[in-house]
């Protein structure tokens, strides 16, 4: 539980270096989020909660 932040990267050898960040809240409530990508990311869904069956 608490504040967090969370970092994708995506590093080429011989090429970009792309990193998307964001700050969540990991608590008792179950929550989605779509972040915006990049060159090398095309999006991100984060899903937080029980896993349904």
């Amino acid at each position: 539980m608490g504040s967090y932040t969370l970092f994708i990267e995506a590093v080429r050898e011989k090429g970009t270096h792309q990193l998307i960040r964001t700050g969540i809240e990991i608590g008792d409530q179950p929550f989605e989020k779509d972040l915006k990508g990049n060159i090398e990311i095309s999006s991100v869904h984060l899903s937080y909660g029980m896993r349904k069956q």
